[in-house]
């Protein structure tokens, strides 16, 4: 047993970086100061606690690019068991582009360490850190440095961060006047579901998380589809300000997540095939409908990866805004994608199994509305993941792509009444459709011209088309909501379009356990006892 962490974040080290502009140079002059916080120094929750070794700070009046400033922290186990934590950014801005800013750490690991005079005996060992990128980011998020690192009782880890602004040898200009602010924190790494994982579980979160080592996405870029340099395989988020805050610690709970070509992520679970599509916040398993078990195997593509092995419109007419709702927020109305769904979940004996089936939310999002080529109207994903620059005459994808598994209005998050997820509790049977932002952690893109966003390869590419939950945009005479296209690529259609099929997607609790014997392969898929 390991005592766990308050789940308070340790408030450490505040490092304020401002680039100014210099009128004739060829480079970016910025002051730095590097502060601690906390009158002596030092803050303590549950068995770890942060300190600033170097005292309250340090200060590099006139940095320019190719040098550096530091900080020394440590991080002692004060408990009596050993433990694993998270370095992270808290409140992150970063403007400082085309990667020039990086940060590094060196680590020591002691016993019976007093000061940075007296540091005891080396002990044990703890892993250091070679420029990695820092995040880029225009608005305060939270963001995974490095994860799960081992701690045992009474040790204590020495970093000496240092953080640089790349020299280039060429003109920076285009760096002047960016400002970078953060706080570096310490925070228990076990999810909360995660005390029910051991070495031998059958609980099907942890066999995701055990079958093969979880990776940051940090290095990942969603403008781009998924591949062998941009994500193929189980990733962790990294920006934590991205996701939901289930257990209300103040920073956003980790998911898990399949991106690109995967083949271990099968399930069978009532009757059907399922793909792992992630763990959402509480530790349930999303599954996206992926067809019958049939001699020995799952699907893998074709029609046969839709309910009733048939297409349908989103909603039987067009000209209304609320129209791509899939149910609207006026309380009118549901879509025809969700009265098909909800009839499906009862023939197909899925209720059967509801004990099994977690209450989450899935996210119909509409906020944010903006309005730009030909005064059409943009919802939020579309705004995150598709058209953000706009002319009068065309709307091109939007450069920076930022996915999000976390639902900004209560009116588009979908529940059953009775979640504690804070849901709009419309939905009368717990199951959805994916969002267009879990498509694109997986590794989908919108479409772009010339077919650099055709996806063949990732396991939500199916050969035919499918809705999503997610409205797309309402031109003034016909709303439109995301599809994934028979390429595999980020689409939208007007929902009266009766060429697409309903691939729905449920979600199963985080106790839920699985045969051992399953791999979560297609011909040995994890199977729900």
């Amino acid at each position: 047993m390991v005592l766990k962490m308050n789940k308070k974040i340790l408030i450490g080290i505040v490092i304020s970086v401002l680039l100014l502009g210099v009128i004739g140079l060829s480079y970016s002059f910025f002051s730095v100061s590097v502060t601690g916080e906390g009158r002596q120094n030092t803050v303590t929750a549950g068995t770890l606690e942060l300190q600033y070794i170097d005292g309250n700070g340090v200060s590099l009046p006139r940095a320019y690019p190719g040098q550096s400033v530091t900080k020394v922290v440590s991080v002692k186990n004060i408990g009596t068991l050993d433990t694993e934590y998270d370095l992270l950014y808290k409140d992150l801005i970063n403007e400082i582009t085309k990667d020039e800013l990086v940060v590094s750490y060196t680590c020591t690991s002691y016993k019976d360490y007093v000061s940075s005079t007296n540091k005891g005996q080396v002990s044990g060992t703890c892993n250091s850190l070679s420029n990695q990128v820092v995040p880029y980011s225009i608005s305060a998020t939270d963001s995974v440095i490095t994860s799960k690192i081992s701690i045992a009782s009474s040790i204590t880890h020495e970093y000496t961060f240092t953080f640089t602004f790349k020299e280039m040898n060429n003109n920076q200009d285009y760096n002047q006047g960016k400002r970078f602010s953060t706080k570096i924190n310490i925070v228990e790494y076990k999810p909360k579901w995660y005390d029910l994982c051991t070495a031998s579980s059958n609980n099907l979160n942890c066999k995701i998380i055990t079958a093969q080592i979880p990776s940051s996405d940090v290095t990942i870029d969603f403008g781009q589809i998924s591949s062998a340099t941009n994500g193929n395989g189980l990733y962790y988020t990294s920006n934590l300000s991205l996701t939901e805050d289930y257990n209300q610690d103040g920073i956003g709970d980790r998911v898990y997540y399949y991106r690109g070509t995967v083949t271990n992520n099968n399930v069978r679970f009532g009757g059907y095939c399922w793909r792992i599509v992630r763990t959402n916040e509480d530790g349930s398993v999303r599954l996206r409908y992926n067809g019958e078990y049939s001699n020995g195997t799952c699907p893998v593509t074709g029609t046969e990866v839709k309910i009733n092995n048939s297409d349908y419109n989103f909603y039987g007419s067009y000209n209304n805004e609320k129209y791509n709702e899939y149910i609207w927020e006026d309380g009118t109305g549901k879509s025809n994608a969700k009265t098909i769904i909800d009839a499906w979940y009862i023939s197909s004996g899925l209720s059967n199994y509801e004990d099994q089936i977690a209450n989450v939310p899935y996210c119909a999002d509409k906020s944010n509305p903006t309005t730009g080529y030909k005064n059409y109207t943009f919802y939020g994903a579309a705004n995150r993941l598709a058209d953000i620059t706009y002319t009068n005459s065309t709307y091109a994808p939007k450069g920076e792509v930022n996915p999000t598994y976390k639902c900004a209005d209560v009116e588009d998050k979908h529940t059953v009444a009775g979640d504690s997820w804070g849901g709009n509790g419309k939905l009368s049977k717990p199951i959805g459709l994916l969002t267009a932002d879990e498509v694109a952690f997986a590794g989908g893109r919108y479409y772009q011209s010339g077919g650099s966003s055709n996806n063949t390869s990732y396991y939500l590419f199916t050969s035919s088309d499918y809705w999503l939950i997610s409205p797309f945009y309402w031109d003034g005479s016909y709303a439109g909501s995301f599809i994934v296209n028979f390429l595999g690529t980020l689409d939208y259609s007007y929902v009266n379009t009766t060429l697409l099929g309903l691939v729905p997607a449920v979600s199963l609790k985080a106790e839920t356990m699985v045969n051992a014997q399953g791999d979560g392969t297609y011909t040995n898929p994890y199977v729900v006892e």
